[in-house]
């Protein structure tokens, strides 16, 4: 089984359906930024005091944009931090079903009747777990707020320097929808991309350590480089070690693509407990009557 297939496509399937609804949030933020610019703005030539009056009111406005953007960013980020716990546990179903079929056998419904109960777990409080698993951090909502208070303090630089060199509102209009296009590197556009592709993540990640932490058949973990890893760092020290469910790290930067695989006992290890029913309760508890 390639676990490239079973933990990192499920992923990477969240992340391109996230990443189009960012792109479309930051361009809707972008139109209406240049807009409230040319809406808010009066004649060219007109006296340093009214056009400082004019400054603050556009600032006011692309305050608000910045909030309802990463408002915005938010809920999507969240949306998928719960789809990612139920992916998550889907895939950690693929590879038990590598035991699960010495003795429940490829019965479809069966199979399928168990991964729904296993997905209806998926916990509900996932920025709890997050932040458990990641031993501290911040919430979801404080991530947000770090974000806007970052993005805004970049609107108040282009304002100010618009207002230092005398830029015209139209200027001004092109320079703030450039600097929250998402075609424009950099800027308020990498802040709300990378935020929503660490956090949810960070979900994937946690949910899919606390479900192998909670499996008797799981003997070990391992630290999987992605294909996007082009650098040495932190992940290339994670990748040569094995750990214990318990003791798996927590994403080590922003972005990290990485994932962790299981080590499962053999079939006929498997298959001995079974018999012998020291999965009786892992197996009732997680599967239901679906297991019996």
């Amino acid at each position: 089984m390639d676990a490239r297939e079973i933990w990192l496509k499920p992923y990477l399937s969240i992340q391109g359906t996230y990443d189009t609804k960012i792109l479309m949030v930051l361009n809707s933020a972008a139109a209406s930024a240049a807009k409230a610019v040319k809406g808010l703005a009066g004649k060219e030539g007109i006296g340093a005091t009214v056009r400082r009056a004019q400054l603050t009111q556009i600032e006011t406005a692309l305050h608000r944009i910045m909030h309802q953007l990463f408002k915005d960013v938010g809920d999507i980020t969240s949306a998928g931090q719960h789809l990612a716990a139920a992916r998550a546990l889907s895939a950690g179903f693929d590879w038990d079903s590598i035991l699960l079929h010495s003795v429940y056998g490829s019965d479809p419904k069966r199979r399928e009747v168990m991964r729904r109960n296993l997905v209806a777990q998926a916990p509900r409080n996932i920025e709890a777990l997050i932040i458990r698993l990641r031993r501290g951090g911040l919430p979801l909502s404080q991530q947000v707020y770090r974000s806007m208070a970052l993005s805004q303090g970049w609107v108040n630089a282009a304002i100010s320097n618009a207002l230092g060199r005398g830029a015209s509102w139209s200027e001004l209009a092109n320079d703030v929808r450039k600097f929250i296009d998402p075609a424009t590197p950099g800027g308020v556009s990498y802040a709300a991309k990378r935020l929503a592709r660490t956090e949810i993540n960070n979900a994937y990640h946690a949910v899919a350590i606390q479900d192998m932490a909670g499996k008797p058949w799981v003997k070990q973990v391992q630290w999987r480089l992605s294909n996007s890893h082009s650098k040495l760092d932190i992940c290339n020290v994670y990748a040569s070690r094995k750990y214990t469910p318990q003791d798996v790290p927590a994403k080590p930067h922003p972005q990290c693509f990485c994932y962790v695989v299981p080590v499962l006992i053999s079939s006929r290890e498997f298959l001995a407990a079974w018999q012998a029913g020291r999965y009786d309760d892992y197996l009732a508890a997680t599967y239901g009557k679906a297991a019996a």
